[in-house]
């Protein structure tokens, strides 16, 4: 099992300039983790070759993980997106990642549309004043834990269901020979929108018949109508990686919200032995709740 540790974990003191993505590679190095997994809001195209040198002086791997909406019903929107996620490869692969994560979109209120909303017209250029702010609005973690409550509390709620899942499904279909030439595998994660459910995740893999598409199932993200432990193991059926989310524990060192003793055992049940990275999203120290986190998952596995 290789043991990633999330940059957005430590988003709040990157926006308070007390840690950099280097520095938080050099940290996971230090304390022995094995890979970083860093956003593409994270970081920007100048910062690449930084993060190149320093996972390469410290031999510790990089995950990206690419926000993206491919269930837009306007066209430009649509191959905007697609596009995008195929030029994140790109630099995914002189970060010589050993996979990539994505998102499908298709929620009510999404932060791509938002974004996309505050360029208008214009595709490309620097970012303007408006976008860099939307962007760390968007960013903030008091939104982020608002509406990930509201999801979490209540089913999904999805219009034009189909036509999105059809819209994915191309999308992939245009994106994966790319991943495939640069070696590179990409993950689906159940976040919101059209990957609330399994069975759609599921489906949508299926319909892309690419052996380099697989899930990236999440410890929480499932909305009020599938059960965490029913939904996690469908998702394991197809899995390439893992997100392991904690946020508070008890005096033995548990989680006190999710199972991780079975939880484990789900993967245990696959000889699931790849790459899973810790979301810690509690208060305190963040690099203590990830070390609490990481002697769970060794408890267990």
């Amino acid at each position: 099992m290789h043991i990633y540790i999330s940059a957005w974990n430590f988003n709040r003191q990157i926006q308070k300039k007390q840690h950099t993505l280097e520095s938080i590679i050099e940290l996971a190095a230090r304390h022995h983790f094995d890979g970083v997994e860093i956003m593409d809001r994270q970081f920007n195209l100048k910062s690449v070759d930084r993060l190149r040198a320093a996972a390469l002086q410290t031999n510790v791997k990089i995950i990206l993980a690419i926000s993206s909406d491919l269930t837009h019903k306007n066209k430009m929107l649509w191959r905007s997106q697609a596009g995008y996620v195929q030029k994140m490869l790109k630099i995914a692969k002189t970060l010589e990642c050993p996979k990539v994560r994505i998102l499908l979109g298709g929620q009510g209120i999404s932060f791509q549309k938002i974004l996309a909303g505050s360029k208008g017209n214009r595709t490309s250029g620097p970012p303007t004043v408006a976008e860099s702010n939307m962007k760390k609005m968007l960013m903030h973690p008091v939104l982020s834990k608002l509406s990930h409550s509201i999801r979490k509390n209540q089913p999904a709620k999805i219009k034009d269901l189909p036509q999105k899942i059809a819209r994915s499904v191309l999308a992939l279909q245009n994106i994966m020979p790319v991943a495939e030439k640069y070696d590179i595998p990409v993950v689906i994660e159940n976040h919101w929108g059209i990957s609330s459910y399994p069975k759609v995740i599921l489906d949508i893999i299926d319909r892309v018949g690419s052996s380099y598409l697989g899930t990236c199932p999440d410890f929480e993200n499932f909305p009020a109508d599938v059960e965490l432990y029913t939904g996690f193991a469908q998702l394991m059926q197809k899995a390439k990686h893992v997100h392991a989310k904690s946020r508070s524990f008890n005096q033995f060192g548990e989680e006190e919200e999710i199972n991780y003793k079975e939880m484990l055992e789900i993967l245990k049940g696959v000889e699931y032995q790849d790459t899973i990275t810790i979301e810690y999203e509690g208060s305190g120290d963040t690099l203590e709740g990830c070390l609490i986190t990481r002697n769970l998952i060794k408890r267990y596995m």
